[in-house]
């Protein structure tokens, strides 16, 4: 039996979440890159905490980036915004589906005509 679809709501997304996928369709990024980028994505690790603190951590960010998360679950909209050392940034991701052990998120570049699938 497969895993149950759940509401995208606050609730659910709080949890422990590995990212074991990963696709994007980046124009005028070489293979070498598109290789590194595949081992960061596939090496992170999102904490989504009830009080809407998250932790990131992977193979080039052992320490860590920490910040908030919010939700708009009309849009199915996850944005993160972290401190990693001096570099602060924002992150907005679609819950493409949501299930109680599985989140497929997408992120849309749109000044490369790109999105990346986690």
């Amino acid at each position: 039996m497969g895993d149950k679809v759940v509401e995208v709501n606050n609730e659910n997304v709080v949890g422990v979440w590995v990212a074991d996928s990963f696709d994007t369709n980046m124009p005028m990024v070489g293979p070498e890159e598109m290789e590194a980028g595949k081992k960061e994505f596939l090496s992170s690790t999102y904490t989504l905490k009830e009080d809407h603190s998250f932790e990131l951590h992977s193979n080039s960010f052992e320490a860590g980036a920490f910040g908030r998360w919010s939700l708009d679950p009309e849009k199915r909209e996850l944005t993160m915004s972290y401190e990693m050392g001096a570099e602060h940034g924002v992150e907005i991701y679609t819950i493409a589906e949501l299930t109680t052990s599985y989140m497929h998120l997408r992120i849309d570049i749109p000044s490369m005509e790109a999105y990346v699938l986690l």
